[in-house]
């Protein structure tokens, strides 16, 4: 009897922790709720690896949509200008790779099914050197995630 009274005050509790809003809520799911945000949006948020990694699919219907595929695609393979702001630099392509490389099965079927999206990852291949060591970097973890995880269709 015990153990019984125990689970169902324990499940009284976690209900009122959820009713009560103690739960926290990501910014990245905040932001998909608002229904009105942009893939740079995203890409600023602290929590988006950990998002997609959890397997959000709000998060990964949009990332999977082609033209989003190919934005984060773009900011892994394109050197940014030198005056660009530190997160077009640094952020947008560090965690575009993280997204391109999360083993997220749409984001590949989109990049499999169209080849102008692989033309363009691996026409990073083909700049003239010397390569931006950086983004080689984020280039060669996206390839070896690709390889291991569809070596039927790389």
């Amino acid at each position: 009897h015990l153990s019984g009274k125990f689970l169902s005050e324990r499940t009284l509790l976690e209900s009122m922790f959820w009713r009560l809003g103690f739960a926290h809520t990501s910014p990245v799911e905040q932001l998909l709720e608002t229904g009105d945000y942009t893939l740079q949006q995203l890409l600023e948020e602290d929590d988006i690896i950990q998002e997609c990694k959890q397997l959000n699919k709000k998060l990964i219907d949009f990332l999977s949509l082609p033209e989003q595929v190919e934005a984060l695609i773009t900011y892994v393979v394109t050197e940014p200008d030198q005056d660009s702001e530190d997160k077009v630099k640094f952020i947008y392509p560090y965690k575009s790779s993280e997204v391109l490389s999360a083993d997220l099965g749409a984001v590949y079927d989109t990049m499999f099914a169209n080849e102008e999206l692989l033309s363009k990852l691996f026409a990073f291949l083909e700049v003239e050197a010397p390569l931006n060591t950086l983004l080689a970097g984020y280039f060669g973890k996206i390839v070896s995630t690709l390889l291991a995880r569809r070596p039927e269709d790389t």
